[in-house]
């Protein structure tokens, strides 16, 4: 065997030794199984979580001051990670997960996220503009061109802090909901939770 198909062979070895290495075993796990607990990241115990908890939390809240209103119309505008690490496929799910809550809460009717991002991308605007009213005003005019004029704007944002200590580390992890008045840009409920989480060292 030559040098180049020695190392051909190699490499191929060793990609399929570290693909058969990532799992011993699989299985479907049942409902009284509990999330596995990440080892080294936030993982699903703690994002799960803490997006349930939250936006439940701000709806009910929100709700109970303004049941005479009738339906309400949010715009959820998405999740921004300001923590230490990369969240991954973590924050598509979050964002379903919390549109699927507003889809199901009768007295609130999401503007699809499909309308959101569009509308975001054909003004170029980023999240932070529409705390100006000239941003709040360029984006709802995009979406209500397509009939749908949002009553609220729905942010939200997760952030870390982190201790270190000699055998231990410490991070937790803080989600921030935050509805604002789409027309004045005024919030009107602002919702935080927070899991502490310990890793071994």
């Amino acid at each position: 065997m030559n040098s180049r198909s020695l190392s051909s062979w190699l490499v191929t070895l060793a990609l399929g030794l570290s693909t058969s290495a990532c799992y011993d075993a699989a299985w479907i796990k049942d409902d009284a199984e509990e999330d596995l607990v990440d080892a080294t990241r936030g993982g699903i115990e703690v994002w799960d979580r803490l997006t349930q908890d939250v936006t439940y939390k701000l709806l009910a809240n929100h709700l109970s001051a303004n049941r005479a209103q009738g339906p309400m119309t949010v715009a959820f505008i998405g999740v921004e990670n300001s923590g230490a690490e990369e969240m991954r496929d973590a924050v598509p799910a979050m964002y379903e997960n919390i549109d699927t809550i507003l889809v199901n809460e009768a007295a609130y009717t999401p503007v699809s996220r499909r309308f959101v991002e569009t509308a975001m991308n054909s003004t170029g605007m980023r999240p932070e503009d529409l705390f100006l009213r000239n941003g709040r005003e360029r984006f709802v005019a995009a979406v209500s061109r397509e009939g749908i004029a949002p009553d609220y704007l729905l942010f939200a944002r997760v952030t870390t802090l982190s201790s270190e200590g000699v055998d231990e580390a410490q991070r937790n992890y803080q989600l921030t909901m935050e509805l604002v008045d789409a027309n004045s840009g005024e919030t009107v409920r602002k919702e935080t939770g927070r899991v502490r989480k310990g890793y071994e060292r």
